[in-house]
């Protein structure tokens, strides 16, 4: 199955408890609210989305960038099993380094030579091919663009799951 990334819309009070779990109970409590709330899931394209849009790996994040946030979140809840959380006040930012995206210039660009070489998880940049790798890539920053809009809307805060 691999490692995979999920984005899920939570309350302010869903969020508050959370805060307040150990990281063993934090991660079943997460898979819970996955199930009950609106979740949406980038598969194993998490990797691949922050290098597209930042020039490096999700393992290393970026400070103080929106685009890195939009991957791997803004305030780490656990780092053993990688969940971390996004405000709801903090999802204009992002959504806004989002909008200005110029997906035909990463088009243009996209090498996934450059992914194979740099360890971008997963190990799939030169087994497929570069035109359905890279649909695959726009679909998942499409789909995390369109959720975050409904969070911001619906006044949720999104916690970020890549295990």
């Amino acid at each position: 199955m691999g490692i995979q990334a999920c984005y899920t819309a939570i309350s302010e009070n869903e969020l508050s408890n959370l805060i307040e779990l150990n990281e063993q109970t934090l991660l079943d409590e997460l898979e819970e609210l996955e199930e009950e709330n609106d979740t949406l899931d980038i598969g194993k394209m998490w990797d691949g989305l922050h290098f597209i849009l930042t020039g490096t790996s999700a393992s290393t994040p970026l400070e103080d960038s929106p685009l890195s946030d939009a991957i791997v979140g803004v305030h780490v809840m656990d780092e053993e099993n990688f969940i971390a959380a996004i405000g709801n006040n903090e999802l204009p930012e992002i959504i806004a380094a989002l909008e200005k995206v110029d997906l035909p210039s990463l088009k243009a660009q996209f090498n996934p030579q450059q992914l194979n070489d740099n360890d971008i998880y997963p190990d799939i940049w030169l087994s497929q091919d570069k035109d359905s790798l890279f649909t695959e890539l726009e679909q998942a920053l499409t789909e995390l663009l369109q959720f975050y809009r409904r969070c911001l809307n619906d006044d949720k805060h999104v916690v970020v799951g890549i295990y």
